[in-house]
């Protein structure tokens, strides 16, 4: 029987006892048949601050297509600017106080895929920043897909970038494919 969901939630199968699905397996960050049989993914949006506006706009682009978007603790207030003394980044006090990086480690941990929105950013075209480059780290740890909307930036760790192997989109989401589990 194949589990889908989170085992230490104890959730029962919500596929049932179905005689086809013989095979005793878990498949992390799936939580319903539709995700699994309808190319449905949770996918984790990353990007610098800068991009709010484009996080917004991809996320709800992604959820019109179906899948499951997560978008970084306040990206709606930095998309319309109420938070005015930190538009463009987020300050490293809430990121220590609200322990933003381990709060979207796990965010990728329990995901299908994250979704690097890399666009212009002090006079680098496709930029990727630290946050960004952290996190497509953890997917690649954690055998995530990794997307990136634009092209390749042209900056220190782009060799350490390719090496993940992320699927660039040029940016189109269409490209935005769920692998087959069977």
């Amino acid at each position: 029987m194949i589990f889908i969901g989170k085992a230490a939630s104890g959730s029962p199968n919500p596929l049932g006892n179905f005689p086809f699905l013989n095979h005793q397996k878990y498949i992390a960050g799936v939580e319903t048949c539709d995700q699994l049989i309808l190319n449905i993914m949770k996918i984790v949006i990353c990007g610098s601050m800068a991009f709010s506006q484009k996080m917004v706009e991809i996320a709800n682009n992604l959820k019109q297509a179906g899948h499951k978007a997560i978008l970084p603790r306040n990206t709606e207030n930095y998309a319309i600017k109420s938070l005015r003394e930190e538009i463009g980044s987020e300050s490293t006090e809430n990121k220590i106080k609200y322990d933003l990086i381990r709060e979207y480690y796990n965010e990728i941990k329990n995901s299908d895929a994250v979704l690097i929105v890399n666009e212009n950013k002090n006079n680098i075209p496709n930029y990727i920043g630290g946050n960004s480059f952290l996190e497509m780290g953890f997917a690649h740890v954690l055998n995530k897909k990794i997307f990136i909307l634009n092209s390749l930036p042209e900056m220190i760790y782009t060799d350490e970038i390719k090496a993940m192997q992320p699927i660039i989109l040029e940016g189109d989401l269409d490209k935005i494919k769920k692998p087959s589990y069977f």
